[in-house]
């Protein structure tokens, strides 16, 4: 065989390369000389091939390389013999399927110059059909152990890759999950005492807690001190608490034992004068002077600026009247005056924003401010809160001036108030009624210049209820009331003047008999 063609045998066929002439001379002595089988050079049948199966995800057929490309097969020896042969000289290739279902064979054949030379071998059985494809596509097609390697590497990466994306999507969720039920999103600035009982287990904190609503779960909370403050002993006492806090701040406030002083009371009534006394009487870590410092420089609650007003030289501090809110309070142990001032103030804002009284007084027609006084007014007068709506509404009738005669308000904790003193005597209250410039005097005996007047400040601190009963008066027609009866603290209320003077005469009638 001449240096420019070549054959290759195997036990499948045989494999035959180079121009024209070479092949067909070599090619007849070589049938003569050759006793190894020959395969038939099947035809290509386009139509056959392309009803075929296809196997998934390979070339489509007749697919042409402009260069000669070495054929791999894992199996048959003919493949291996190929694989040994010179590089074939021809520009072009094609490789085709057999449509023989029971031998299935593989056409090798070479293009150039508009002739082809065709051989065929044997190719393995059940990998029906094999189509036309480029030589870089083939080597990767008749190799499938090499394919599956590539492809199952890729999946296990994948695989992989979601796996970790989906221990990290879960592990965010439940650490989401986790942080709602230990913080609250928003912080409430609110301050409460815990009182821990002795003996308190961790289960029972964390029960307190969520019920003063503190942390949002008593569950959540319990298996953290579990989990994380294994070894932290909560003692018994006070703790002052911030309201829809976080476990992590009210832990490290449990860990360092009480910080409370226990419930501070500031009742309902109460002057200025008198709360602060009270305060300095009940924080060991205030005094009277330092919270007047700290209220003549606070700011007073917005909407309620009282008037400027000259003070009744027994109440210096009548400004602040009726703002400093009555409520029971829990404080810290190292408390300052200022931040007992600003916790009182802030108490009177949310209260009346519970209340809704701007925008109810408004809606009435009325000052926010005016029905403030009014309200104080009421919690001097009333015993029992069946009584406030009732007085409520007898003081509004008269500052109305409907009726010329019963146009003072005559309300003796007016002058009480003006005097400083809870007791001045009988006396003494009735002088100040007479003295018409006091401007905290209601009485008639101080004639027309206190009808229909109103005290320019509030005369204590009023409570809920009394603000509540400002804002919404009976409509009995009540023009009248008696003083509280010393049995029971109740009125009697009256719509005309008769029933009035009988009323007083009743009252009169029972003091006298128990005295």
């Amino acid at each position: 065989m001449a240096a420019n063609s070549g054959r290759v045998s195997s036990e499948e066929g045989d494999y035959i390369w180079g121009d024209r002439s070479s092949v067909l001379s070599n090619e007849s002595s070589h049938q003569n000389a050759s006793s190894k089988k020959q395969l038939p050079i099947l035809p290509t049948h386009r139509t056959s091939m392309q009803q075929s199966r296809q196997p998934t995800g390979l070339p489509p057929a007749d697919l042409r390389l402009e260069r000669p490309a070495q054929i791999t097969h894992p199996g048959p020896n003919s493949i291996q013999a190929l694989q040994a042969a010179p590089t074939v000289p021809p520009p072009t290739m094609r490789i085709t399927p057999s449509v023989d279902q029971q031998r299935p064979a593989v056409q090798v054949e070479h293009l150039s110059g508009g002739w082809a030379q065709r051989k065929s071998h044997a190719s393995i059985p059940g990998r029906m059909p094999q189509l036309t494809v480029p030589a870089a596509q083939f080597q990767k097609w008749v190799n499938p152990q090499r394919k599956y390697l590539r492809r199952s590497r890729f999946a296990r990466k994948v695989k992989f890759f979601s796996f970790i994306c989906l221990i990290g999507f879960a592990g965010f969720l439940a650490y989401s999950w986790a942080q709602s039920q230990l913080a609250y999103a928003e912080t409430s600035g609110q301050t409460i005492v815990l009182t821990v009982p002795e003996g308190a287990t961790g289960d029972d904190i964390s029960i307190l807690l969520s019920e003063a609503e503190v942390v949002p779960s008593s569950t959540a909370y319990s298996w953290y001190l579990k989990l994380l403050h294994r070894d932290l002993s909560i003692q018994s006492g006070s703790y002052v608490v911030e309201r829809q806090s976080s476990a992590g701040a009210v832990t490290k406030i449990l860990e360092q034992g009480p910080n409370g002083n226990g419930s501070v009371v500031i009742p309902e009534g109460l002057w200025v004068d008198e709360i602060l006394d009270s305060l300095a009487a009940q924080l060991p870590t205030v005094t009277r002077q330092s919270l007047e410092i700290a209220l003549s420089n606070a700011t007073f609650p917005t909407g309620f600026t009282p008037p400027e007003v000259v003070c009744p030289s027994a109440q210096p501090l009548c400004r602040w009247e009726g703002l400093l809110f009555p409520a029971t309070y829990q404080f810290a142990t190292d408390v300052t005056a200022e931040q007992v001032i600003s916790e009182m103030t802030s108490g009177f804002e949310i209260a009346v924003a519970e209340l809704d009284l701007v925008a109810n007084a408004q809606a009435a027609g009325q000052d926010p401010y005016q029905v403030l006084v009014v309200a104080s007014l009421i919690e001097g007068e009333a015993a029992i809160d069946e009584d406030r709506p009732k007085i409520a509404e007898v003081i509004y009738h008269r500052l109305s001036g409907a009726e010329s005669d019963n146009a003072w308000l005559g309300i003796d904790a007016t002058v009480i108030y003006s005097l400083g003193s809870r007791n001045p005597g009988d006396g003494v209250i009735v002088e100040r009624h007479r003295d018409g410039t006091d401007p905290y005097n209601t009485s008639a005996l101080g004639g027309s210049q206190t009808k229909q007047q109103l005290p320019p400040t509030p005369i204590g601190a009023a409570g809920r209820a009394s603000i509540s009963a400002a804002l919404s008066p009976t409509a009995n027609g009540y023009k009248w009331y008696t003083l509280p009866n010393p049995t029971t603290s109740a009125h009697t209320f009256s719509t005309n003047k008769a029933d009035h003077d009988a009323a007083d005469a009743q009252y009169d009638a029972l003091v006298a008999a128990q005295n």
